[in-house]
């Protein structure tokens, strides 16, 4: 902050708010005791809201295949059929499966556009080549 200039007020009206702008200096302390514990709270509350969203989903997921058309035939996705979709791509490495956005599909490669809801990074993927899971949409 400048000397003599007067902090920009912020106006968000969150509880972990520190009424500024500006970033603090290193002697300021960001948070007293007791907005420091709000805070705690909040992130716990986030953080069980998110544990619970994950439990409901459990059971709805669903390997990329079409529900059988009238012919009795199931067909797999595919293509464009899953972008806008929420699916979730196995890695070896980790021995677990990560959620990602399907943003995008280009036919001249075969790959769809990811985004890992993990660290939101974006990647071209060929989920021919993959191990993975649509959610359920019913």
């Amino acid at each position: 902050r400048k000397r003599g200039r007067t902090p920009t007020k912020c106006h968000c009206l969150s509880p972990l708010c520190r009424g500024t702008l500006e970033l603090p200096n290193e002697n300021d302390t960001l948070f007293d005791n007791e907005e420091n514990e709000l805070g705690k709270q909040i992130q716990t509350a986030e953080e069980e809201e998110e544990e619970n969203a994950k439990q409901q989903l459990l059971g709805h997921w669903k390997l990329p295949i079409h529900d059988a058309d009238e012919d009795g035939i199931q067909r797999p996705m595919r293509g464009k059929d899953i972008v806008n979709r929420l699916i979730k791509v196995f890695f070896e490495g980790n021995h677990e499966y990560f959620e990602a956005d399907v943003l995008d599909y280009d036919a001249n490669t075969e790959k769809h556009l990811v985004q890992y809801k993990t660290d939101s990074e974006q990647h071209w993927e060929d989920l021919s080549a993959e191990q993975w899971m649509v959610l359920d949409e019913n």
